[in-house]
This record gives C-alpha cells, sequence and structure tokens, in this order.
C-alpha cells in the first residue's frame, strides 16, 4: 500500500482510499475504516484542496501508522486441501449505523478432519442519509418506491 507524503488534504486521503484494491475483500475490516474516515470528511464538504481539520488527520495518521501489520498476514488461498466428503458454504451477515457486510467460508469435512477456509468478504460504508439498522439489512430503504416499471410476478411454482 502507498499512502501519498504530506496526505493531509481531501483529495490526496481520496486518492490513497479509493488506490486501496481488494477483491476479495481480505482488508475488508481495515479499508472500512478509511471509508468510514472519508465518509466523515465528506460530511464537512471541504474544498479539494483544504487541508482537513487537525482532529480528521489524526485519525488518518492512525490508521495509516497501522497498516505495517498487514505485511506480516498470511492468507491461505487453497480452498481444499484434502479430498471433503462434506462442503458447507456459511455467509455471516452484521450491520451498523456506520457499515454493513458479510463474509463467507467454507467448511469442508471428511471421516478424519475438518477445516475452513476463507472465500471472501464484501463491506459498504453505510450511506450518509440515515437508515435504520432494518432498513439497511434487508437492502433497500423504506421511503423509496419500485418505480413505475414495478411489475409484481407470481412465485416460481405458480409460472407455467
Amino acid at each position: 500500500m502507498k499512502i501519498q507524503a504530506g496526505s493531509d488534504t481531501y483529495s490526496t486521503i481520496l486518492s490513497d482510499v479509493c488506490g486501496l484494491y481488494d477483491p476479495l475483500g481480505l482488508w475488508t475490516p481495515v479499508n472500512l475504516t478509511a471509508r468510514i474516515l472519508l465518509q466523515d470528511i465528506c460530511r464537512l464538504k471541504p474544498d479539494w484542496d483544504e487541508i482537513l481539520p487537525e482532529s480528521l488527520l489524526e485519525r488518518w495518521k492512525i490508521w495509516v501508522s497501522n497498516q505495517h501489520h498487514l505485511e506480516s498476514v498470511a492468507v491461505p488461498r487453497c480452498l481444499q486441501p484434502f479430498p471433503p466428503t462434506s462442503v458447507q458454504l456459511h455467509v455471516f451477515m452484521d450491520a451498523s449505523q456506520l457499515s454493513f457486510g458479510a463474509v463467507a467460508y467454507l467448511l469442508l469435512q471428511n471421516r478424519k478432519t475438518s477445516t475452513t477456509a476463507f472465500v471472501m468478504s464484501k463491506g459498504r460504508v453505510a450511506t450518509i442519509h440515515h437508515l435504520t439498522i432494518v432498513d439497511g439489512t434487508i437492502g433497500r430503504p423504506t421511503w423509496r418506491s419500485p418505480g413505475p416499471n414495478y411489475q409484481e410476478r407470481a412465485p416460481v411454482e405458480d409460472r407455467e
């Protein structure tokens, strides 16, 4: 991870956070912290090259200083280390006022052993507009209608 020297403006921090590439979601908890900070910066509506308040810069510096720990983390990518007799996919989800996310693991078992393997995770920062936790977990705010082109469909078993 490369963080620009002198990242103290909205544009440089935005560039650093948007440069985090993590397609499998290995660092979702770490990246969400940075994205929540970026959202707090956006709430202030700063100018592009405006120096940010010291409280936000301090949070940013703490986040950056903790990134060196990630270099020592190793994640095995072998999803099937032995021939399993049973394979289960377990998905866990959670939401808060700040963010929501999901993680998927495989549970592999045979007569002698069992193991889990990380598949992937995804996390998102909650919208700036306030939603309740129920709205966030259902996935659709209650104030938005389905739109004029919405047609209710019959359940699959009723179709011919």
